[in-house]
């Protein structure tokens, strides 16, 4: 049962502020946390949106130590461990574990392109290697390669992994997922692209982790509960007001440009990354100020 308790609700991939000089900003990051927890939210920091992949390492402890000194335990937090080294991946999961995290969340490696059976036996490495709760990170879009159905259903039986966290795209391989995993009771699912929230939710999916939760976690958390509730039209209602921040916003710069707008945060990402050119900011903001969410 430790996948369903980890492993419900609005999960929010955090935006990873930081200052002039590209050091975190530690008093921004425990205040966004803090924002989200009130929300009704959890908080995942170092994944995708968080830049977690562009960070040091020494970096990346500061903003889990910030986090978990700003949460405790009073919330479930989520934290990746991006690295394309298998030792890398394990003593960092531990790291966070140590730290208070809760859950650690693993994708593969990128740059190799690798088989099945490459793809479950490193997978197989990190988990066993890992000494807490594990949750599946496919994102084909950053890493270059899915994650077969079969590799997953191979893992999933594993006594620490307790869920998927599915970006992928596809709607006949979105249908597939659900049928194998939304009624599993020590496996969970939870929704990454956020266009199959609305669909995946009312199939009972676990959780949806959205990006755009940054900028509104209280729509987010209220269109969860409205699918759990069975409230059809108050869900399309709410997931019309989140599409229309999405469509404004839709890379990490660009959400991160529209929290700056908010007052959340600077709008600085890092290397390789550039900011939103003027014409995006300026329908960005627009937008924000046109929903209240700005002046």
């Amino acid at each position: 049962m430790m996948g369903r308790w980890f492993c419900e609700g609005v999960i929010i991939p955090m935006i990873t502020p930081f200052g002039g000089d590209g050091a975190i900003d530690v008093g921004c990051a425990k205040k966004m946390a803090r924002r989200l927890v009130q929300a009704g939210t959890f908080v995942f920091v170092l994944g995708t949106t968080g830049e977690g992949f562009s960070m040091s390492l020494e970096k990346r402890e500061e903003l889990v130590s910030a986090v978990m000194d700003e949460l405790g335990r009073q919330s479930i937090v989520y934290a990746g461990v991006p690295s394309n080294c298998l030792e890398t991946q394990i003593e960092l999961g531990n790291r966070y574990l140590e730290l208070g995290v809760s859950v650690i969340v693993v994708h593969l490696p990128c740059y190799y392109k690798l088989s099945e059976r490459e793809m479950l036996r490193y997978l197989e490495q990190v988990v066993d290697g890992v000494e807490g709760p594990v949750v599946l990170y496919n994102i084909p879009q950053a890493v270059g390669q899915s994650l077969p159905l079969v590799v997953i259903e191979e893992l999933s039986h594993r006594e620490n992994v307790i869920g998927l966290k599915d970006t992928e795209e596809d709607e006949k391989r979105f249908g597939q997922a659900m049928a194998m995993w939304g009624r599993r009771e020590d496996f969970a699912y939870l929704i990454g692209h956020s266009p199959f929230a609305v669909t995946g939710l009312f199939m009972k999916a676990d959780g949806w982790v959205p990006t755009v939760g940054n900028l509104v976690p209280d729509l987010c958390r209220n269109l969860y509960d409205a699918a759990r509730r069975g409230e059809r039209e108050s869900v399309e209602k709410t997931y019309r007001q989140i599409s229309e921040v999405r469509a404004v916003c839709r890379s990490i710069a660009e959400y991160k440009y529209g929290a700056s707008v908010m007052g959340l945060c600077s709008e600085r990402v890092l290397p390789p990354l550039l900011g939103p050119d003027d014409e995006h900011k300026r329908r960005i903001k627009e937008r924000l100020v046109k929903m209240g969410m700005a002046r």
